[in-house]
């Protein structure tokens, strides 16, 4: 993923929202969290699906976003996804998916996804902090 073409000189900007990263690729993990920190998101890591639902449950605050890796081990982005839809407490927080499969072209890919948004691999930091604000931004009017 290539770095953003803004700076990022201000680190005493407030921050813009709490972000839960869930990816199984340590290095994929480790850029987005950079480039999220660096954009002033707060992130929090986990490494797959079931990992996710324990840091839900430790957290003190409800994540404003959850960006998920659709293929993971031990849970994948959908089973992730229903099992937070399952709970009251999150199941408003919008999913951003990471989409790395290719899809037949004649699917509808939201379908796929249960409506929430996606980004398509590969992609670069802008295309990432867009999609991010353009659903943080749907999910702050309509609340």
């Amino acid at each position: 993923m290539s770095t953003p073409n803004q700076s990022t000189s201000d680190s005493d900007q407030a921050s813009k929202g709490l972000i839960l990263v869930v990816e199984d690729q340590n290095h994929l993990r480790e850029d987005l969290q950079f480039v999220l920190t660096q954009a002033h998101f707060e992130v929090i890591p986990a490494e797959n699906g079931r990992q996710a639902l324990e840091v839900l449950r430790a957290c003190p605050r409800v994540p404003d976003l959850i960006i998920t890796e659709d293929m993971m081990l031990h849970m994948n982005g959908v089973e992730l996804m229903r099992e937070i839809r399952k709970e009251s407490a999150w199941m408003w927080v919008p999913l951003l998916f990471l989409a790395g499969r290719c899809c037949d072209r004649n699917v509808d890919i939201r379908k796929i996804f249960g409506g929430n948004d996606f980004l398509l691999k590969p992609f670069n930091a802008d295309q990432l902090l867009r999609a991010v604000e353009e659903v943080l931004a749907r999910s702050r009017a309509s609340s």
